[in-house]
């Protein structure tokens, strides 16, 4: 009895097992313009994550598709909890980003909007680094409003390296501590010595988008950024005639982003296990993941599913639209 109990005591590891495959389409929810139905389906890819037990432990010993990590390198400082809060942002941030990706693939207006650029992230070694605070907001450059992160970016495009600039500031949020304004001079970024770097990483504070009508991506309770792809191709085919996958079953992961460049996830290895039980005849993943884990996959998926690495959104509707999409109907 004691032997068979402690097979069951939790242990400091966590498991990566296959998950399953989801349509995108049907998860798109649109609102007061013309969507449409496919055949085939779009299949964005999950990986089912597991506190381990010695009795797990032993099953992954003998099954391939099975990872394991141990807890300290999967979680943050915050354990689990912070790790959900984290994958969740991500998620939020890769539906924002397909939508936003989807309309302008196909033609309709989409507007980046905010309450300016927010600063994630101090660079060291910059001037910034001693005037302004992880966290907070830049409203305006020499006096120029700034409303998202493209604002701050083309601000700063125009200041040569060694100037100084004037920065309107505040607190996180609406209803953050009063603005000031601080003056900064500008470093030189090696990767682009055509202009001044302020030395921030900055997102868009509040941001959201205008859209000429309502579009909501159902992501249930999956978490993290490899859905990417897959959601920004499942809006796509919803909004316009035709079908991507051409009646079949088409799995597809990957993270997106502003550029559309497709980037690197995790588990492709659990993806695959899921895309072939669903039915699926064709795998689309990024074009950056390592040779050793490709392989892995074809080992997985054997002859009979088409494999196509992709770095590009346009390089997948290359391979789903050769032809190119049909036109989108005309907004009312």
């Amino acid at each position: 009895m004691l032997v068979a109990a402690m097979l069951f005591i939790p242990l400091p590891f966590v498991l990566f097992e296959p998950g399953n495959a989801r349509s995108t389409q049907s998860r798109v929810d649109v609102t007061g313009h013309q969507a449409f139905d496919s055949k085939g389906a779009i299949l964005f890819l999950t990986v089912s994550e597991e506190r381990a037990t010695m009795a797990t432990l032993l099953r992954s010993w003998i099954d391939d598709t099975i990872d394991v990590q141990d807890e300290d390198v999967v979680y943050p400082p915050g354990g689990r909890d912070a790790d959900l809060a984290i994958n969740q942002a991500r998620m939020d941030e890769s539906k924002y980003l397909a939508t936003s990706l989807a309309f302008k693939a196909v033609g309709y207006p989409v507007i980046e909007v905010g309450s300016g650029a927010f600063i994630e992230q101090l660079l060291p070694g910059y001037p910034a680094a001693a005037v302004l605070k992880q966290g907070e907001v830049i409203t305006s450059v020499d006096g120029a409003p700034v409303r998202t992160r493209s604002d701050l970016t083309t601000a700063l495009r125009a200041k040569p390296i060694g100037q100084t600039v004037a920065l309107g500031v505040r607190g996180r949020g609406k209803k953050g501590p009063a603005g000031r304004t601080v003056s900064v001079e500008l470093g030189r970024n090696p990767k682009d010595e055509s202009h001044g770097f302020l030395g921030i990483l900055p997102t868009t504070a509040e941001r959201d988008l205008d859209l000429p009508f309502p579009i909501e991506i159902d992501s249930g309770a999956v978490t993290g950024p490899s859905a990417g792809l897959a959601f920004t191709l499942g809006v796509i085919d919803r909004l316009t005639p035709g079908d991507l996958a051409g009646g079949r079953k088409i799995a597809v992961t990957g993270t997106i982003d502003e550029e559309g460049r497709v980037g690197p996830i995790g588990g492709i290895a659990q993806k695959a296990v899921a895309l072939k039980d669903e039915g699926a005849v064709m795998f689309l993943y990024p074009a950056d993941t390592p040779a050793k884990e490709v392989a892995r996959v074809k080992r997985i998926l054997g002859t009979g599913i088409e494999l196509h690495p992709v770095s590009t959104l346009k390089g997948a509707l290359a391979i789903l639209a050769p032809h190119g999409l049909e036109p989108a109907p005309p907004l009312t």
